[in-house]
């Protein structure tokens, strides 16, 4: 708000100046000072008035964007990631990258790390998937020998 300071204040024969409104409000209800007018909108005094306003505001530090400097790399493990898997997290300024394998740019730490976290070979993953095969043909056998209402209602162990 920008205010003209009366002969009272001590601030008198200085040039108009734009405070906070609180502060310009308690000036003007003490006497020492007076509101200037608002020039109409849309001349080039309110764009010159518009321009001195925001001169001074200070910037709020909820309103910075706080991006990332360069790149910056992370796994986030099966548990952790949003989409229920191991994925790679690349961030380039105000924009996350989520991938499902380590793209080309990839840090070799972020590759190891990402391998590390999961199966690294086909055999692995032959061998995993084998043992569950055998395990469910394993229930289902007995779920066959146990016949229809076992299956429905096991025993509580």
């Amino acid at each position: 708000m920008k205010v003209h300071f009366l002969p009272a204040s001590p601030k008198h024969g200085q040039p108009d100046e734009h405070l906070p409104p609180s502060v310009a409000q308690a000036l003007i209800a003490a006497g020492f000072a007076e509101a200037c007018p608002v020039p109409r909108r849309g001349t080039n005094e309110y764009l010159q008035m518009r321009k001195e306003q925001t001169a001074h505001l200070t910037p709020n530090p909820a309103d910075v964007n706080t991006t990332v400097q360069g790149e910056e790399w992370g796994v986030q493990d099966k548990g952790t990631s949003m989409f229920s898997q191991v994925m790679v997290v690349k961030r380039v300024g105000a924009e996350t990258f989520y991938y499902d394998a380590p793209p080309v740019d990839a840090p070799l730490t972020i590759v190891q790390r990402f391998r590390d976290l999961t199966l690294t070979t086909a055999d692995e993953a032959s061998a995993i998937a084998v043992a569950a095969a055998k395990k469910q043909a394993e229930e289902n056998k007995e779920a066959d020998n146990k016949g229809v209402w076992a299956s429905i209602f096991p025993k509580k162990v």
